[in-house]
């Protein structure tokens, strides 16, 4: 199933390039992957959603706070192939975007609950599974950002994609690439594909809300999920790097705004491209730091934008 608009663009940066003493400074535009609503959770969702038409299902239940960009691409996408979509959300910190995305959610259908803990939103899914298995819906459950074993191969793909692009460009690949990271699918999967690829590359996974230990144990585990799913297919990739974490970034909380993601956006909009305070600015920020230091000086950096952009 082709839901997503691929290649997503890969273009220079070519001012801050210079600003920072960099070899090269990339932005690859996942925010263009899929109309009318794109982002890095379409990759994943490609996977899940022929999963879900496979199996015959009528119905997803997914998961995110009540601003969240996965919730959105879900509903839009089910839109458009008649799966009906049920968001079950968490509470978060109050921002102009959250209210945009709610309103989005129900322009493409979706059913919204929104629960004041992870425990009430537990009890309410356990109703809407009860309700929809009873109503023959065969409802499938999509994991909060799509991160699972399936939806990590979307960013396997997504490794290929860019080495593709940087082969018709570059002599050799990025010495670093910058990401946001929560549900860890992302980071996962590109780490798999560098991994495959055979690249030296470094990731650079910013954590954007969980504490240190809550994040890389996410990781860990996804990635030995996703490995043991891939050996089922006969593919084995053999670790070659470890990625370097980063948690400094991530402030008081969930969707909390940082002084490195206020300064991120700024600099994001005088270079054309658009983040937002709960994901994106805290990775670009973390990029910003590390050029600032020239703790990156003369390296070749890509940073992830993993926002939709309008």
């Amino acid at each position: 199933m082709e839901l997503a608009n691929l290649p997503s663009p890969l273009r220079s940066l070519d001012l801050l390039k210079e600003q920072y003493g960099l070899a090269s400074l990339h932005i690859k535009e996942d925010g263009y992957s899929s109309s009318p609503f794109g982002g890095n959770k379409v990759r994943k969702l490609e996977f899940l959603l022929a999963a879900a038409e496979q199996r015959g299902s009528k119905s997803v239940i997914t998961f995110g706070y009540q601003g969240s960009n996965h919730c959105v691409a879900t509903a839009a996408l089910c839109q458009s192939i008649g799966i009906r979509v049920y968001c079950q959300l968490l509470t978060q910190v109050h921002h102009p975007y959250v209210d945009q995305n709610l309103a989005r959610c129900k322009e493409f259908g979706a059913d919204i609950e929104v629960y004041p803990s992870k425990n009430a939103l537990k009890i309410g899914t356990a109703k809407r599974l009860v309700k929809e298995f009873c109503k023959g819906r065969k409802p499938m459950m999509i994991p909060p950002g799509g991160s699972e074993p399936l939806g990590v191969l979307g960013f396997i793909n997504a490794a290929m994609e860019l080495a593709d692009q940087y082969g018709s460009r570059f002599m050799s690949p990025p010495d670093r690439i910058y990401c946001a990271m929560s549900s860890a699918g992302t980071a996962v999967g590109l780490q798999l594909g560098i991994d495959f690829l055979e690249w030296p590359t470094l990731l650079v996974p910013v954590s954007v809300y969980e504490e240190a230990d809550v994040a890389e144990n996410s990781f860990s585990k996804l990635m030995k999920e996703s490995c043991k799913f891939l050996q089922k297919y006969d593919i084995e990739i053999k670790p070659r790097n470890s990625p370097k974490f980063r948690h400094e970034f991530r402030g008081k909380g969930y969707a909390e705004a940082t002084n490195e993601g206020v300064e991120a956006l700024k600099v994001a909009e005088d270079n054309g491209f658009k983040l937002d305070i709960t994901y994106t600015a805290k990775a670009f920020g973390c990029l910003l730091k590390d050029a600032s230091s020239q703790a990156i000086k003369g390296q070749s950096v890509l940073f992830w934008n993993t926002l939709h952009q309008e």
